[in-house]
């Protein structure tokens, strides 16, 4: 009915795609902005740890305070390019999780982008390389 109050968007999201599996272990969520959507799902449990990742400082300052301020300890924020996150993630996620399935997977596209690099370009070498030192400091962790 057109007026009716119905659950908001976070509740509706988990009650459709994650009933009865709640809370999931970790989230990930990449271009988080002030942290809405964190904030937002964690009313409803929806992980045990959630971590974000924005390229804004102030954004992340601003969700961070938020959490904080609404009692989420379990999110937390971080300042990251996310440009340059390909297979630097995927290590990323198997430092912090030990899943063989990310590293094998960040391997992949890690071997693909360096077969198949452009380099004529300035941006694209830098992040390149700069990127691969952590790819490889991560996964060999």
């Amino acid at each position: 009915v057109v007026g009716e109050a119905g659950p908001d968007r976070y509740q509706y999201f988990v009650n459709k795609y994650l009933a009865g599996r709640t809370p999931v272990e970790r989230a990930l969520t990449l271009g988080c902005g002030a942290g809405e959507f964190e904030r937002g799902m964690a009313q409803y449990n929806f992980c045990r740890e959630h971590e974000a990742v924005d390229i804004a400082e102030g954004a992340i300052e601003k969700a961070t305070a938020l959490a904080r301020a609404a009692g989420y300890t379990h999110i937390s924020y971080a300042v990251a390019d996310l440009n340059l996150l390909i297979a630097s993630a995927f290590a990323w996620m198997y430092h912090r999780t030990g899943d063989t399935t990310y590293r094998d997977r960040g391997d992949q596209v890690f071997a693909g982008g360096v077969t198949g690099a452009y380099l004529d370009g300035p941006k694209q070498f830098n992040q390149n390389y700069m990127w691969s030192f952590d790819y490889v400091t991560w996964r060999s962790e």
